[in-house]
């Protein structure tokens, strides 16, 4: 992202909105700990689609996100189709 980091750009996200789940997709460089706040779940890259896709469901069904305390993601607009084929 030109200008602006990854950490930094969540933060600021949820500043913005804080009640949107993000899943990070982080490389060798990054850490669970380079990104704090609820919501937020990091994946060491490389990983495989499956466990991608299992993870954002279970954040965006409120399964398995870490909470702060804010909206749910069903009261902040946020739903999954299910019925999404997996590739």
């Amino acid at each position: 992202m030109p200008g602006i980091g990854g950490p930094a750009f969540v933060a600021e996200l949820h500043n913005r909105v804080p009640s949107v789940p993000v899943l990070v997709l982080g490389d060798a460089s990054e850490t669970q700990a380079d990104y704090e706040g609820g919501y937020v779940r990091f994946l060491s890259r490389p990983v495989a689609s499956d466990d991608m896709l299992d993870t954002a469901g279970q954040m965006l069904s409120g399964d398995g996100s870490k909470s702060n305390g804010s909206k749910s993601n069903e009261r902040a607009g946020i739903s999954v189709d299910a019925s999404v084929p997996r590739s």
